[in-house]
């Protein structure tokens, strides 16, 4: 593989030298092209492995240092080691397009000293050997490629007569055309759908964006129907958010790209999409958000993950997941202007989400939209910014509050009971209603249960005084020891443990019969039906936390938001 590098002239010459070395130490060293390059510094290519230093000095003697140049061309050289040793390298590399006489390279080679970095010619040989290891930069010269070229266009109308595989053929030679002619620092992945073309960038390097950077203009016209589109826009472009941006044609007046000439211009009638991306080190850093009401006592500290850093024009943009990413926040706050006003959002999903996770999240929703707040921001624990709550811009969804106690309940249900299930997508009202109950049973109060609004005992036969005191119309305290107390949501089913069931004021309804099967002696098997004088329905206790009181005063209220709990005693001892 063959170059004729005199032939290329000073700039491309050092170009393409930079790229192969480029190319070559891509991913092992790390390469530099320092200040001062071509001011006969003595350095033009930086390379750096571990505590290895190699320099590339570039001279562009096209036709050697001999005859009537000698003497100058060979003080530029010795002056260049000279200032090249004084950064102590371990190899110091002479490029040159041509190969050396004898003469030339006995002069480099005694350059060397004792305790002096290792000197190595890299002639004409040398390069050739380089460019024979990327064939896609000597490609890019447009030496020996016109008739490959001319040969893989032609067959692009040939028949597919091996169908897939000529298909696969043509585009991996296509690809490779593409990759190996365009550019030595970008290639091109291309697809076609629905008899649309799309191509992608692919940079060769670690540093192509800088090395050979691209660079877009964006020309647009706003109308008042793209209000939102416009401050979706800014916040990408003047904060760095990460939220994709699609500009539609009609709001695209041009498109200018700058950069490698296979892709400069000018283009007109397109859509622009704008994804961005942070490459910031911090990605996955934990941050907390701590929310402190006006006297600045603490109402909640969580903490997230960083999802995304982001700089624009006037400032940055932080966006923090919290819970597995089922609510986020976005930050956007100007680096300089006080004046630029903090902008909090957020957004949030209850998909697929375990109770005390929705807890949180619904509770960050609502201290994000309290008044009068503050929320300070932490990094790693370090204190990053605060900001102060103004009147809430969004109302919040008056579901959220019902969704919100459901998931509280059912926090502390499957702790108790162990048991472990995201909240459901649906609830009825009376699985509300069952699952409050178990909550406060659990909490160890005294709760009716509407499943209880009468019990039915069967005598067994004794004729006693404090029976027939009950059929005659004295109410009575009662206290039964119940089974489990079971309930279900969904197709989940939950058990609190065993109850007692009690009222301070139980009394028979429709005791006739039973009076009457007592009096004949026929009591046995005798059915009889209670119901609760103090409340509708009776209360219930868990048996692991009773308590005197419990028994004796008025049970804890449902307090369920939406729903109404009747309070008041149907007393059914009446006809």
């Amino acid at each position: 593989m063959e170059v004729d590098w005199p032939r290329l002239g000073r700039d491309k010459f050092d170009y393409v030298v930079e790229a192969l070395v480029r190319r070559q130490w891509d991913g092992l060293a790390n390469v530099t092209i320092p200040d001062g390059r071509g001011g006969d510094e003595g350095i033009d290519i930086e390379v750096r492995r571990g505590d290895h230093l190699s320099i590339y000095q570039l001279k562009f003697f096209e036709d050697g240092f001999s005859g009537d140049r000698k003497t100058t061309r060979r003080r530029q050289i010795r002056n260049s080691y000279i200032r090249a040793t004084a950064l102590q390298p371990d190899k110091w590399l002479l490029v040159v397009p041509t190969k050396l006489t004898p003469g030339e390279r006995q002069f480099v080679e005694d350059l060397q000293e004792q305790g002096g970095p290792e000197v190595v010619v890299f002639d004409r040989v040398e390069l050739n050997n380089l460019m024979i290891n990327f064939p896609d930069v000597y490609n890019y010269l447009g030496r020996d490629q016109m008739e490959a070229n001319a040969v893989l266009f032609g067959r692009e109308t040939d028949s597919l007569f091996n169908g897939i595989a000529d298909l696969s053929e043509r585009t991996l030679a296509l690809g490779r055309l593409a990759d190996s002619s365009v550019d030595p620092y970008w290639g091109i992945d291309f697809t076609r759908t629905d008899g649309v073309f799309s191509y992608e960038l692919a940079p060769k390097t670690a540093d192509s964006h800088t090395k050979s950077p691209i660079r877009f203009t964006v020309t647009t016209r706003f109308g008042p129907e793209q209000a939102e589109l416009a401050k979706a826009l800014r916040a990408t472009i003047d904060f760095g958010s990460s939220d994709p941006v699609l500009l539609p044609a009609d709001v695209v007046h041009s498109l200018k790209i700058d950069g490698p000439d296979f892709i400069a211009g000018t283009e007109t009638n397109v859509s622009v999409q704008l994804n961005p991306h942070s490459s910031s080190p911090h990605i996955g850093a934990s941050v907390q958000f701590q929310f402190d009401d006006e006297e600045g006592n603490n109402r909640g500290r969580y903490e997230g993950t960083v999802t995304h850093i982001g700089n624009g024009g006037i400032g940055g943009a932080l966006e923090v997941d919290f819970f597995n990413g089922h609510h986020t926040v976005r930050i956007l706050h100007a680096f300089t202007d006080t004046t630029e006003p903090i902008e909090v959002t957020s957004k949030f999903h209850l998909r697929k989400i375990s109770p005390s996770d929705a807890v949180g999240v619904i509770d960050i929703a609502y201290l994000l939209r309290a008044p009068a707040g503050t929320l300070k921001v932490f990094f790693e624990d370090d204190f990053l910014m605060s900001m102060t709550h103004d009147s809430p811009t969004t109302r919040i969804d008056p579901d959220l509050e019902i969704i919100r106690s459901i998931a509280d309940d059912l926090a502390v249900v499957q702790r108790h009971c162990k048991q472990v299930f995201n909240l459901p997508d649906t609830v009825t009202a009376k699985e509300r209603i069952d699952l409050r109950v178990a909550r406060l049973l659990v909490d160890g109060h005294a709760v009716e249960s509407p499943d209880l609004s009468r019990i039915t005992l069967t005598l067994n036969g004794d004729d006693t005084p404090e029976l027939r005191d009950a059929l005659t119309g004295a109410r009575q305290s009662l206290r039964l020891e119940g089974t489990s107390y079971e309930f279900s949501i969904g197709r989940k089913k939950l058990d609190v443990g065993q109850v007692f069931i009690s009222d301070p004021e139980t009394y028979v309804i429709d005791p006739s019969p039973a009076l009457e099967a007592l009096d004949k002696n026929e009591a046995e098997d005798t059915k009889i039906e209670l119901a609760p004088g103090t409340t509708r329905y009776f209360r219930c206790i868990l048996a692991t936390k009773e308590e005197p009181a419990l028994f004796r005063d008025p049970p804890t209220p449902w307090n369920l938001p939406g729903i109404d709990q009747p309070l008041t005693p149907i007393d059914r001892s009446k006809p």
